[in-house]
């Protein structure tokens, strides 16, 4: 690896890292110049028609995008530097090394490690000693070369050639000056996790990735190294699933076949292909990896198509999003140099080269002079300022989700022919982010529509049960203004007058809060069932033909709950009962003492009326706050707050009803615990 690019790996994975060392650095290698340059010259960087300065592109370009730059110069040189040098049958080696590149970001995303692209190196070149060594004496090494990465095979090693592959690894690393945790990750990642417990995260990290892609998420080796990481060993089938889909799926896109097979004598083409489409899913997964960040539509689009410029060397590139309810494909306008495809709308049917390549799933390139374009098709080609381009489709699972157009320069058409299976694969996985980042959209629209609706929900129940201490403060004041014009001395209502007041208070409280119902208090239920019915008959809340009163011994009956709640309880009750019989009728509030329901002790509280009843379809939805046939918006509510109340103190609401009346019953938990029974001494 060049010492440029070393320095550059270095510096992009410091926290302090500025732009203008990373300048500095990059100017010292036409090659990296030229390619940062080139990206961040084309359309779907630039912002005005200046070409910009090294200094300028890198600001432009942003850290994100550099690093993805430079990891993918990195492995692509280290990749073409080993394969051509031996005719060895790479394919498992790629496998491994792919597949624990993705398990350590994975890892490493659960762990919070910081550097996302060094841990997705490091576990990317964990094994290039095993390279170094095969090139090295393929004859003498190839045995071990083609065993399974396990810990035996370091034994082996260092018996038969007096190194391990881990220690040939470290020691490049070290040549090529990379950072000496992701160093010491090679030359640890066969170490036993109990003599790591202090090591390095990035260390631990890669043994875990290491033994999870070698023996499986259900191992005790991949196990005991999870807990290095403090990752639960339940996280391990999800991250090896995860890593395994992404590499088969890939794989497959490519027409590669991954799992290890005999390789002809003399035919090193074979596998210098091989090393070149592994070459290119590497790159393309570095490339897209940008795209797996949380974003919103607009920013993954954009991510999307600077990607795509930025893999396959485009000057720019326009996306096309599928209406499915007009068919229509229509342009998505992300700068302003480009609101003209605000304008553009493609019938999807069959016929035309774009629609045929969403159509079709497969990309498709598309020329001007080809007679099935259509008129829009060629007012999008000269948006892009192109003669051609290629149509990359976006299918998600199961529906299209629309294209990417990128255009190609005369120069470009040859050898972009050539590179379909890698145009395939991104354009696979730049789909299943769209479809990702669509999905996690929907459910956060669905969250805040449920948090939303829960508000409503709250301020209904606030205003409902705020109504009822605000009724009876303006039922006292009248009584006072009626005592004052008499020039009589207020009694009692003033007390009443602040209670409510500070209920009101309480209640919104509540609300702000979000408070639950007190489970906790020792309440005297005999006294507050006096004090609300008191309540209800001085103030002429209900009319003058309905009688309430209030059946309750002397003796204190403490309920386990805060007076407040229930208070609210039985006025929500009484206040049904009230509006249950306009025409007037009796109203009997009763405790009636202790009671064991299920091995627990319960305070039984009940409100019985002398109404006409409630019908048996009501009667089976009683506490529903929707089944009510009252007017108004809060209609019904009150019944389904006591239920709720009740729940939350961990009681008991029952409702009966017949034509004779309803009674409302309320078990409420007893501050008293349940007697113990005597043992039975009966004998036979």
């Amino acid at each position: 690896m060049p010492q440029v690019l070393s320095r550059l790996l270095h510096l992009i994975h410091r926290q302090d890292a500025d732009l203008a060392d990373i300048a500095r650095v990059v100017a010292q290698d036409a090659g990296i110049s030229s390619r940062i340059l080139s990206v961040a010259n084309s359309a779907a960087f630039r912002r005005s028609d200046r070409r910009p300065s090294l200094d300028h592109a890198l600001l432009t370009l942003g850290m994100d995008t550099i690093k993805t730059l430079v990891i993918g110069e990195s492995v692509a040189q280290v990749f073409n530097h080993f394969s051509r040098r031996t005719p060895a049958d790479f394919s498992g080696f790629w496998r491994h090394s792919l597949t624990t590149a993705l398990l350590t970001k994975e890892i490493a995303a659960l762990a919070a490690y910081p550097h996302a692209e060094e841990a997705y190196l490091a576990g990317l070149l964990h094994d290039v000693g095993r390279l170094a060594l095969v090139c090295a004496s393929p004859e003498e090494y190839g045995e071990f070369f083609q065993s399974p990465d396990t810990d035996a095979v370091c034994d082996r090693e260092k018996a038969s050639l007096q190194i391990t592959h881990a220690e040939a690894g470290a020691w490049i690393a070290e040549q090529w000056k990379l950072d000496s945790f992701l160093s010491d990750s090679i030359l640890y990642h066969h170490q036993p996790p109990g003599s790591l417990g202090s090591a390095p995260l990035l260390v631990r990290i890669c043994v875990l990735a290491n033994r999870l892609a070698e023996h499986g998420p259900d191992s005790t080796e991949a196990q005991e190294a999870a807990a290095l990481c403090k990752i639960p060993p339940t996280a391990l089938p999800g991250v090896a699933a995860s890593a395994a889909a992404q590499v088969g799926t890939a794989a497959a896109q490519l027409g590669i076949e991954l799992a290890p097979h005999p390789s002809p004598e003399g035919s090193p083409s074979s596998h210098e292909k091989l090393a070149a489409e592994v070459q290119q899913l590497v790159l393309t997964s570095t490339a897209t990896r940008p795209l797996l960040v949380p974003q919103d539509e607009q920013l993954l689009l954009r991510s999307l198509v600077q990607s795509a410029c930025m893999l396959f060397d485009l000057d720019d590139a326009a996306v096309l999003l599928l209406d499915p309810v007009e068919g229509l494909l229509n342009g998505v306008p992300l700068d302003k140099e480009l609101q003209r495809l605000a304008q553009i709308s493609l019938p999807l049917s069959a016929g035309t080269p774009i629609a045929d390549a969403v159509l079709g799933k497969a990309p498709m390139f598309v020329s001007a002079d080809n007679s099935a374009i259509s008129v829009g098709e060629k007012q999008l080609l000269r948006i892009l300022g192109t003669e051609a381009a290629i149509c990359l489709p976006l299918a998600g699972n199961p529906h299209a989700l629309g294209a990417l157009v990128c255009a190609l320069r005369p120069a470009q058409f040859a050898s972009l022919r050539t590179k379909a299976p890698l145009f395939q694969a991104f354009a696979a996985q730049a789909a299943a982010a769209l479809d990702a980042a669509r999905n996690a959209q929907g459910e956060r629209r669905e969250s805040l529509q449920a948090l939303r609706e829960e508000y409503e929900s709250a301020a209904k129940r606030m205003a409902h049960e705020a109504n009822n201490p605000l009724a009876i403060i303006r039922n006292y004041l009248a009584i006072l203004e009626g005592k004052l014009s008499k020039q009589e001395a207020p009694g009692g209502e003033i007390a009443i007058l602040n209670e409510e007041i500070e209920r009101v208070g309480s209640i919104l409280r509540s609300f702000r809060n979000r408070t639950p119902a007190g489970a906790s208090g020792n309440t005297d239920v005999n006294r507050v069932a006096r004090d609300v019915v008191r309540l209800f008959a001085e103030t002429g809340f209900a009319h003058a033909a309905l009688k309430i009163s209030a059946h309750t011994g002397e003796a204190a009956l403490n309920a386990r709950a805060d007076a407040q709640t229930v208070r609210q309880i039985l006025i929500n009750l009484i206040k049904n009962a009230v509006e249950a019989m306009p025409n007037g009728g009796e109203i009997r509030v009763t405790a009636n003492g202790m009671i064991n329901f299920g091995g627990q002790m319960f305070i039984q509280l009940s409100v019985r009326d002398t109404g006409p009843g409630i019908s048996e379809e009501r009667l089976g939805a009683i506490f529903h706050p929707l089944e009510s046939s009252k007017a108004g918006e809060n209609r019904g509510l009150g019944l389904s707050i006591v239920n709720e109340q009740v729940e939350k103190l961990g009681g008991q609401a029952i409702c009966s009803s017949s034509a004779e009346g309803t009674s409302f019953t309320v078990l409420l938990p007893a501050q008293t615990a349940a007697p113990r029974l005597p043992a039975d001494s009966s004998t036979s």
